[in-house]
């Protein structure tokens, strides 16, 4: 599409325009109709007229099909540096007749990166992950979003643009050593005190999973304990420091989700952000070392 015309492309109006299908099937009508009033023949004229019905209505069918059509964000995206991303998005239909045959992705994406919808029913929203892309570390906008569909009959092509003000965080590569196992003391665990179990998560120590849980009830369950708040591990960006910035903050990110894997007690000690890691907390301790360096 020419750079100009976007200026003039606002966001969530439905656009419309003739495929090749399209363009061929108006063509002949309106050949038809020309043909017919220049050598008067009304018979060109009326078959010139019923062609131009089902065009018509094949047009109007394909607005309606997008235009009550709505698009929101569930969640801002929380990812690593330069891994794909996936948003979870929401399609609702605020009209009367279900949508059908529509594509979504970002626009200016490959096909590959589209999903398909067969159908959207008034009243149910459809949930849906769409690729958005990769990003460098920091805090980016989710990039515009465009769904469109060839429905009925695939002579007209139809599109709705929504650009959502939602914010992707993008924090380090985890990388580097993990430090705090080597300092962290060697427990018993029958002198330690129960405090819950949580769903199971990748890397998580096999020793503290509930094997007699899963004997029983077939679900594999993490055991958490209390721990003495004086043997919690501490992640202090004083250990860090030294490296080269993004190193340190990559070095940061991995310590954070090495601990939450491992049920291991920790707490954060850094310029930017500090406190409990906890499965509540580390999105925002996350967030921090997203945002670390940029001007406010």
């Amino acid at each position: 599409m020419f750079p100009w015309i976007e200026r003039f492309l606002k966001s969530d109006r439905t656009y419309i325009i003739p495929n090749g299908a399209g363009v061929a099937f108006g063509s002949l009508f309106f050949c038809l109709l020309f043909a017919g009033a220049a050598l008067n023949r009304p018979l060109l004229q009326l078959i010139g007229f019923m062609i131009a019905i089902p065009y018509l209505s094949a047009m109007v069918q394909s607005n309606n099909n997008l235009k009550d059509v709505k698009l929101r964000i569930l969640e801002s995206p929380l990812a690593p540096a330069g891994t794909p991303i996936e948003a979870r998005m929401v399609l609702e239909h605020h009209g009367r007749t279900p949508s059908r045959r529509i594509l979504i992705g970002i626009r200016g994406g490959s096909s590959s990166q589209r999903r398909m919808i067969k159908r959207i029913t008034p009243g149910e929203p459809v949930e849906i992950l769409v690729p958005i892309g990769s990003f460098s570390r920091g805090v980016h906008r989710v990039p515009e979003i465009q769904i469109s569909s060839g429905f009925p009959i695939g002579m007209f092509h139809t599109w709705k643009r929504f650009r959502p003000e939602t914010q992707i965080w993008i924090h380090p590569t985890p990388s580097g050593e993990i430090l705090w196992k080597k300092n962290q003391p060697n427990q018993d665990e029958s002198r330690l005190e129960y405090k819950e179990h949580r769903r199971v998560n990748p890397g998580d120590l096999h020793s503290r999973i509930d094997w007699k849980r899963f004997a029983r009830d077939k679900k594999q369950l993490f055991r958490v304990y209390d721990v003495d708040p004086s043997k919690k591990v501490v992640l202090s960006w004083e250990e860090v420091r030294h490296l080269p910035i993004e190193k340190a903050l990559s070095q940061m990110a991995r310590w954070l989700l090495d601990v939450e894997r491992g049920g291991v007690d920790a707490i954060i000690e850094a310029p930017f952000t500090s406190g409990n890691v906890t499965a509540s907390s580390i999105r925002k301790h996350l967030k921090a070392l997203a945002c670390y360096g940029e001007s406010s």
